[in-house]
């Protein structure tokens, strides 16, 4: 890790994960906390359940849309280091 950043800074072209509609249906909520490794280009390169929201396909369609997203990546020296991070999706 690198520095205390908790969160993937979002550009904005981040899509939220898509809410499975089973779910949705049965009005169930949910939150998963996420390690997420981001790349020197601010990629995210792997996403790790950290805290499961007790729903399967809550947890799948966050790790799925958060392998999707872009961040900022950490700078050390005036150079881009790969980080991980945590990021909290509901």
């Amino acid at each position: 890790r690198v520095g205390n950043r908790t969160q993937i800074i979002n550009r904005g072209n981040n899509r939220p994960p898509i809410y499975p509609p089973a779910l949705l249906h049965q009005r169930i909520e949910g939150t998963v906390l996420l390690e997420l490794h981001i790349s020197p280009e601010g990629n995210v390169t792997r996403a790790v359940i950290l805290r499961s929201s007790g729903q399967p396909m809550f947890d799948a369609a966050a790790v799925n849309a958060a392998q999707t997203w872009q961040g900022e990546p950490a700078v050390i020296d005036g150079d881009p280091v790969e980080t991980i991070e945590t990021q909290e999706v509901i």
